[in-house]
């Protein structure tokens, strides 16, 4: 028998003669990008089955940069990019997770089990139409618009959460950041990559990993359509304002090279 659940989940059960039932199928197990109350994170340990939420690309043929997930030891939400953990919840106490805004935080009730069968985490809420989505960029947004900011995790920096990295590569020094930019660059002395598994991140982090790209100061990188990325060396760079409302700033460039 299916159910739809005024939770949004969408179950199927089998009766069984002697009156009772088991379930055998039911979406919430099969998460995509959004959380929404009563949806775990974490582990089923009698099937091996996780619950993590991943990030949609805007092209669905793109493997997903970030995940949520739950990680059971430490008690403790944390955000991965290709694998990578860059941000971590801390652990949660008095119902509080130190790293989520308290104004996130206050209409929710969290829940974790931890036992034989599963080690999980979800939560509910009074509040109508509540959720959390996981951006392609790494943010984490609910109904009103984003409260945590996992793509600004540099690799250096762990203010908020953020993990410190090994590897960094030796080009980047504490402080340096990309910031979108409207602007203009010529095309001369451009350098393309093409990886039809890049998003917006892969881009940054291929720039940031090369060495060459130091324009007095100033690393450039323009993301293009088709999974391309756009290095750009010894160029004139000048920044402008807005033209419109439909401009997207897809130039980004990053400060502090020094």
């Amino acid at each position: 028998m299916a159910t739809l659940l005024d939770t949004g989940n969408f179950v199927l059960h089998q009766f069984h003669p002697n009156g009772s039932k088991s379930l055998l199928w039911q979406s919430f197990d099969y998460l995509s990008d959004t959380l929404l109350p009563t949806m775990k994170l974490g582990v089923n340990r009698k099937t091996g089955h996780y619950w993590l939420l991943r990030s949609l690309p805007k092209n669905l043929v793109v493997a997903s940069a970030f995940s949520l997930e739950w990680e059971p030891m430490e008690q403790e939400l944390m955000i991965r990019r290709r694998g990578k953990v860059c941000w971590r919840s801390g652990k949660l106490r008095k119902n509080r997770f130190e790293h989520i805004s308290e104004d996130e935080q206050r209409m929710l009730k969290y829940t974790i089990v931890s036992n034989g069968d599963e080690d999980s985490f979800s939560f509910t809420t009074n509040e109508e139409n509540k959720f959390w989505f996981i951006q392609d960029d790494g943010q984490l947004a609910d109904e009103k618009g984003e409260f945590l900011r996992a793509d600004l995790c540099f690799g250096y920096n762990t203010d908020g959460g953020c993990q410190t990295w090994m590897n960094i590569p030796k080009c980047r020094n504490p402080g340096d950041v990309f910031q979108s930019k409207f602007g203009y660059v010529k095309w001369d002395n451009a350098t393309f990559e093409t990886n039809t598994t890049y998003v917006h991140s892969d881009c940054e982090a291929s720039c940031w990993s090369n060495l060459e790209i130091r324009v007095e100061g100033w690393a450039i990188m323009y993301e293009l359509p088709r999974h391309r990325c756009g290095h750009y060396t010894n160029v004139e760079f000048r920044i402008l304002g807005r033209i419109n409302s439909m401009q997207t700033p897809n130039l980004v460039a990053m400060k502090g090279l020094g």
